[in-house]
C-alpha cells in the first residue's frame, strides 16, 4: 500500500493535471515537485491510477475536447485542440481518432450522439431531478480510496472506507464521489472513481487513506433521486442534453457527487444525490 506521502504526491500531481491541462506537462516537472526521480514517480502514478502519466494527461484532454467539440460549436476543431492543449493538429486528429474510433468532424457533426447513446436519448422513468443551478464551493478536505471501474464493484471502495473510519474512530461529515473519468466516454472497466467522506482537517489522519482537498469554484448542481443506473442517465442528460443549450463551459477538474443517501453503501438501494459539474465563469 502506498504511504501518505507517496498519496500525496500523486494527488498533488493529479491536481497540477487538471488545473493546467493546456499547458505543456512534462513527466520531468511533475517528477520534480514530487522530490522522486521520474522513473519512481512514474510507477508510483501509474499504480495507484492504472495509466502512466502521459496516457493520463492524453486521455484527459481527449475527453475535455470531445465534450467542447459539442458544446462550442462555433469554435473551430484546431483552436479548440489548442485550448485543450494539442499543439498539433495532425497528432489531436489521429490520437482523436484512435480513441473515439471517428474523426473531430464526425464527432462534432452527429457521432457523439451514437458513441453516448444520444440519438434515442430518454430520462430514465425512475428518475426525479430538481432544475439544476450555478452555485459555488469552498475548497472541501476528504479522505479516500480510490477505485478503477464504473459498476457495482464500486461498493468495495465504500465498504473499505466505511471500515477504515470505523477502526480508527475518525470523525467524518458527507459522503462524495469524485469521477475522474467522463463514463459516457471512457470503458466503464477503465473509468477511475473516488470514494471519500468530508473531513474537518487533513492533520492527524491515520495511515490507510488518501487526503486531499477537493477544489472549489463554480459549479452545475443538480440533485437527484433514482435507482442504479439513473446516476449515468443523469451524467448523459446534464453533458449532453442541458449543457449545449445553456452559455457554460466545463473545466477538466473531476465532477463530484455529494450524497444524501448512498446505494452503493449499506443496505441502500436507491441514491439521493447533488450531481455537481465544475464551470469556467
Amino acid at each position: 500500500m502506498p504511504s501518505s506521502r507517496q498519496n500525496q504526491c500523486v494527488n498533488d500531481a493529479l491536481h497540477q493535471i487538471h488545473r493546467s491541462l493546456a499547458a505543456p506537462l512534462s513527466v520531468a516537472e511533475l517528477a520534480k515537485r514530487s522530490s522522486y526521480s521520474s522513473f519512481h514517480f512514474q510507477r508510483l502514478f501509474k499504480a495507484q491510477t492504472g495509466l502512466s502519466i502521459n496516457q493520463y494527461i492524453r486521455q484527459t484532454r481527449l475527453e475535455w475536447v470531445a465534450n467542447l467539440l459539442v458544446f462550442h460549436p462555433n469554435q473551430t476543431i484546431a483552436e479548440l485542440a489548442d485550448l485543450c492543449g494539442f499543439q498539433s493538429i495532425a497528432s489531436f486528429s489521429h490520437s482523436f481518432r484512435a480513441y473515439f474510433g471517428v474523426t473531430p468532424k464526425q464527432w462534432r457533426k452527429n457521432q457523439y450522439q451514437t458513441h453516448v447513446s444520444q440519438a434515442d436519448f430518454q430520462l430514465s422513468p425512475t428518475l426525479r431531478m430538481s432544475e439544476p443551478e450555478v452555485i459555488q464551493l469552498a475548497a472541501q478536505p476528504v479522505i479516500y480510496l480510490r477505485h478503477q471501474g464504473y459498476d457495482q464493484s464500486i461498493r468495495q471502495a465504500w465498504q473499505q472506507l466505511a471500515f477504515w473510519q470505523a477502526s480508527n474512530k475518525v470523525k467524518t461529515g458527507q459522503m462524495l464521489s469524485l469521477y475522474h473519468s467522463n463514463p459516457l466516454l471512457t470503458p466503464r472497466t477503465e473509468c477511475r472513481y473516488v470514494a471519500a467522506l468530508t473531513v474537518a482537517s487533513l492533520e492527524k489522519i491515520p495511515a490507510g487513506v488518501g487526503r486531499m482537498e477537493i477544489p472549489g469554484g463554480w459549479f452545475l448542481s443538480c440533485r437527484a433521486q433514482g435507482q442504479y443506473g439513473d446516476v449515468l442517465n443523469l451524467w448523459q442528460y446534464l453533458y449532453y442534453q442541458y449543457m449545449p443549450t445553456q452559455a457554460l463551459r466545463t473545466l477538466p477538474i473531476p465532477a463530484h457527487g455529494l450524497f444524501f443517501q448512498n446505494h452503493l453503501s449499506g443496505t441502500q438501494t436507491t441514491f439521493d444525490l447533488a450531481l455537481r459539474l465544475p464551470l469556467q465563469i
